[in-house]
Order: C-alpha cells, then structure tokens, then sequence
C-alpha cells in the first residue's frame, strides 16, 4: 500500500485483496496468467539469479502500469477479471 496508495484504497474499497489474485500469479509462477508465456520464461531467469524478490517486484511493476485503468473500475469483479486476465492484454510491459 505505501508503493500505489491511490490504488490499495480503490482496491480496499471494492473489498479485493491483492492476496485474491497475487497468490495465481506466484504459485503459477506467471505462467497461466498474466504475462506471456516468453515473458514469463525471462522472469524465471531472473528469479533463478536474483532470487524470489523479483517476483514482488514484477507484481507491483505490473500495478504500477495498469493503476489508472484500474483506478477507472467500479466493480469488484470486473476487477478481479482484469488482474487475473486481462492487465496484459491492456497494456504489455
């Protein structure tokens, strides 16, 4: 929250966690979703070299780009689909 405070209240106040999508996206590694499958693979690059810390940081870099079309959604379950489905079809990193 004191890295996208704009975007932790929005999210808090539609009621989602980012423990509701982030918890996909690290146990998958990023493969299922978000990023691209060659995306993805690079990531894991750098997790081999540089440790689990990168994938803190590919999360919050990912919130970082998409945070004004997400401050735009008024629902919690259009939220939800699009950080689970859609962030990257937005908007690639």
């Amino acid at each position: 929250s004191f890295r996208l405070p704009r975007l932790s209240k929005h999210m808090e106040s539609l009621g989602v966690s980012v423990f509701h999508f982030t918890t996909s996206w690290f146990l998958c590694l990023f493969m299922k979703d978000p990023l691209l499958v060659q995306d993805a693979i690079e990531l894991w690059d750098y997790i081999f070299c540089y440790g689990d810390e990168v994938l803190f940081l590919m999360a919050i870099e990912l919130l970082k780009t998409q945070e004004e079309t997400m401050l735009e959604i008024k629902e919690a379950d259009e939220m939800l689909t699009f950080v689970l489905h859609g962030i990257m079809k937005s908007n690639p990193v």
